[in-house]
């Protein structure tokens, strides 16, 4: 993003040519209209035309930001607020009225609303965004037009729903809906009627909004895509509700459950068959009054489980970091999209193989036993306190020798990984946004804990690893609760006095049910990632404040970093793979 070169006027703005940027640009989205400014400031700046150059440039900053209006309290970025100076809101104030072209209209009076909280300019902004919504409508490339949409719908609900400029926006999303009649292909009518359904707007048929979303979510059950079916389904239950039709409603939800039933027959690996029945189980625990079809289900995810868990591979300890770092780099380049790039990024390893370990640790033992007869400790390297102690001969206390093992070759894989990520950083620019496709997609990933786990895969990848470990952290720990507690185990202890505790990390990484699920290999990386003395340890000193600012650029925090994109990626491999639909278009607004 440029940055102002001089303070500018009005006349300036009027004079900067962005009438022709507009004219030439066609049907361009405000990133394609930034691009345009650009290039014009920059001949601009050549010319030694500064005071258009300066225009351009603001013009350009106005619309580089991508519109994210599921991030309601900063739907152009938490950074934008400091992006355009008082001075030059006071220019945009007064010119904004005569630009054209509903996109840029509508940016410019939404910044105007944001900063200033113009109310004319609101009503500007709304009226230009359904504008523009109308321009971008595709029932296929849904996302665009639809983010215009909801930002309408989120300004208009701002200023009241009482207003007539909010039931001008309802009306306008009722009719989108009729236009496309259900025929749409992927989520632009579920979104649509997500929204109106939200509007909770006077004199709706509730019930045929129902039965339409009804009827679309059994043709997506059909052809086996059972992330839209879900989402259609529970989009009818709603309507149904509102229609006081709690029996349909309940037979909605169901559906949505089963359909991934029928995709779990269908798909391979077996692995993968399990996560989409894991899903069932868990659309069923919210339904409620299901535990017979739940314990069906539940046997069907472990007899899935039991045939594989090659979901999860493993990497040698024996590696030549020179040639895994050109691999690494070899198998993330040149990825068509953001997308193809995270998935090889979280595919490139697999945690270490315990088995390896063990039987090299029982080969270090018979050649020199002298060196596990010696007791150790851990003693902290700032402040001398000794953290842990080891006594004994390995068969005593191998497990601690293990995680030691594990944690060097974190050391090494984290070197590794870095490489590829800096540049999967380099080849593909994106937003936190960018990451709800994967995570919304991901069994692993529960319900409501989506954005803290996109902003905290972002802030990894971008390098940021203090605020990437901060948010995962202990969301690792609730999902792994979640996917105990979903496969049947206990996830809560009940005291005798009646209360219920949610059971630690160790207690979670302990279970049965972690290790059917996991696999043993990921199982004990977790543990001396997270929760072992002699290895990382890394909850615990999270939690207890323990690391410094230069803590966070770890190997150790990188691997978790890494580790966190594949558990979150392995589980939403198929959906991946799948047309659009089922990631890059699962959310409204993730991309625009």
């Amino acid at each position: 993003m440029g940055e102002p070169i001089r303070s500018i006027t009005a006349d300036d703005l009027r004079a900067s040519g962005w009438k022709d940027v507009v004219a030439s640009a066609g049907l361009a989205d405000c990133q394609k209209l930034a691009q345009l400014f650009a290039e014009k400031s920059v001949r601009a700046k050549a010319e030694g035309a500064l005071e258009r150059a300066s225009a351009l440039d603001l013009l350009e900053r106005i619309c580089r930001p991508v519109l994210r209006p599921d991030v309601e309290d900063a739907p152009l970025g938490h950074q934008f607020h400091d992006a355009i100076s008082e001075p030059e809101l006071q220019v945009l104030g007064s010119v904004y009225a005569e630009m054209g072209g509903a996109e840029l209209q509508a940016r410019v009076a939404d910044v105007l609303w944001l900063r200033k909280k113009d109310r004319v300019a609101a009503e500007a902004a709304t009226r230009g965004y359904l504008a523009a919504a109308k321009e971008f409508e595709d029932p296929k490339e849904w996302s665009r037009g639809f983010a215009r949409t909801k930002r309408a719908y989120q300004i208009a609900a701002s200023l009241g729903r009482k207003n007539q400029l909010f039931q001008t926006v309802v009306d306008f999303i009722a009719d989108a809906i009729e236009r496309l009649a259900g025929k749409d292909p992927l989520y632009l009518s579920a979104s649509l009627l997500e929204l109106l359904l939200e509007s909770r707007a006077r004199d709706t048929d509730a019930a045929k909004y129902g039965e339409r979303a009804e009827a679309m979510a059994q043709t997506a059950a059909e052809q086996n895509d059972a992330w839209r079916a879900e989402r259609l389904s529970a989009v009818a239950a709603g309507w149904f509700e509102r229609a006081s039709d709690r029996e349909r409603a309940r037979s909605c939800r169901v559906a949505g459950a089963e359909a991934f039933v029928r995709m779990a027959a269908q798909s391979e690996p077996p692995g993968l068959a399990a996560s989409h029945v894991q899903r069932a189980v868990a659309i069923y625990r919210r339904i409620g009054k299901a535990s017979d079809r739940v314990d069906e289900l539940l046997a069907k995810m472990r007899e899935y489980q039991e045939r594989s868990t090659a979901s999860f591979q493993t990497f040698s300890s024996a590696i030549n970091i020179e040639e895994e770092v050109r691999e690494a780099l070899e198998a993330v380049r040149g990825k068509a999209t953001f997308n193809e790039a995270l998935v090889a990024l979280a595919t490139l390893a697999g945690s270490p193989s315990v088995d390896e370990m063990r039987k090299s640790l029982r080969e270090r033992a018979s050649a020199s036993p002298i060196q596990f007869l010696i007791p150790q400790k851990i003693v902290d390297s700032k402040t001398g306190r000794t953290t842990g102690r080891r006594n004994g001969f390995p068969d005593d206390d191998a497990d601690a020798i293990l995680f030691q093992d594990a944690r060097r070759m974190q050391h090494i894989m984290a070197s590794v990984l870095n490489h590829a990520r800096r540049l999967v950083l380099e080849e593909h620019p994106f937003g936190d946004g960018d990451f709800l496709p994967l995570v919304r997609t991901s069994p692993f990933v529960p319900s409501g804990r989506e954005v803290k786990f996109a902003r905290g895969l972002a802030a990894g990848l971008r390098g940021d690893f203090m605020i990437a470990t901060s948010l995962l952290v202990p969301q690792i720990e609730n999902s792994l609760r979640n996917i105990v507690e979903i496969s049947g185990g206990r996830a809560f202890g009940l005291d005798e006095d009646g209360i219920q505790d949610a059971h630690l990390l160790g207690h979670l990484l302990g279970s049965e049910e972690a290790r059917s699920i996991l696999g043993e290999d990921l199982v004990f990386d977790l543990r001396g990632l997270l929760n072992e003395r002699f290895g990382t340890n890394l909850r615990n000193v999270e939690a207890h404040g323990l690391l410094d600012d230069e803590d966070y650029n770890s190997s150790e925090a990188i691997y978790f970093w890494w580790l966190t994109l594949r558990l979150c990626t392995v589980f939403a491999l198929d959906a991946r793979k799948r047309e659009p639909s089922a990631a890059g278009d699962n959310a409204p607004g993730d991309a625009s």
